[in-house]
């Protein structure tokens, strides 16, 4: 007879027993609980100030180009428009349109420019940070002398230095390109070169007068057909610091109804209908 069998398990066997199906049986865990005990790691003053400054280095301040005409100034009544009435608080860069070529040069476009100039420049008293640009070309100006200026190396070049001179005498800080428009291989080609003289230019002067380089922008279409026809993108994106393109032109006095809207203005501004 086997005695073990009959007599069952001892106390301290059933007590294992137990354990061994403890630990076999998963334990419920109240979650809520563990978060209350759980604790938090605090960020010491310098991680935080090293996080925000990784934040910062991928957050780009806006930038607002302001473009004030050389005509503005001859309008009548309310629509005349002075240096003085641009807020420099609102710009980030100014672009004062348009300087002219005389000889191939960079110059005034009229006796009342150098005038126009020091007020625009006056603005950097009410905001330092201000950029003022002087902007050459314009549809009145056309693309003849872009073409003239840009098929001759030394006459290119001379336009280039005689610019950089013209442009510290007046204290600007760039130049604004608006070829109004390159259309063909030539002209393609030839407006890449003349960013590309430009930008070099600029780059060697800053280097030897140790003051910032002089800027240089651009204005181009909006329209696919022109951009297609003139604009050779990914070139002339290397020498630019900004591209401006003209979305204005998205609508004109071709369209049946022309609608000028002024997000911030001191005049309230009607759509005009136009009857064919």
């Amino acid at each position: 007879m086997d005695w073990e069998k009959i007599a069952g398990p001892t106390e301290e066997e059933l007590e294992e027993e137990e354990e061994e199906a403890a630990l076999k049986t998963p334990m419920k865990i109240d979650v809520s609980e563990v978060l209350k005990h759980a604790r938090k790691p605090a960020l010491k003053k310098s991680d935080k100030n090293s996080l925000l400054k990784r934040v910062n280095k991928k957050v780009r301040a806006p930038q607002v180009f302001c473009y004030v005409t050389s005509w503005s100034r001859k309008r009548p009544g309310a629509g005349r428009f002075m240096p003085e009435d641009v807020d420099p608080t609102l710009c980030t860069h100014v672009v004062y349109a348009f300087a002219t070529l005389k000889e191939h040069k960079l110059a005034e476009a009229n006796d009342k420019d150098p005038d126009m100039y020091d007020r625009l420049i006056a603005l950097r008293e009410k905001n330092p940070q201000l950029k003022v640009l002087l902007a050459i070309g314009g549809w009145a100006f056309g693309s003849t002398p872009f073409k003239e200026l840009t098929s001759n190396v030394f006459r290119m070049n001379q336009f280039v230095y005689d610019a950089i001179d013209f442009l510290r005498e007046y204290k600007f800080n760039g130049l604004d390109i608006d070829w109004e428009y390159p259309r063909g291989a030539d002209d393609r080609a030839a407006y890449v070169n003349l960013l590309k003289e430009i930008r070099v230019a600029f780059e060697g002067e800053a280097k030897t007068s140790g003051q910032p380089r002089l800027l240089i922008t651009a204005a181009v279409p909006a329209s696919f057909e022109a951009i297609a026809a003139g604009y050779d993108v990914p070139e002339i994106a290397k020498y630019l610091d900004f591209i401006n393109v003209m979305t204005y032109d998205f609508h004109g006095q071709w369209e049946r109804t022309v609608a000028t809207i002024l997000l911030y203005s001191r005049w309230r501004v009607q759509p005009a209908t136009r009857k064919s």
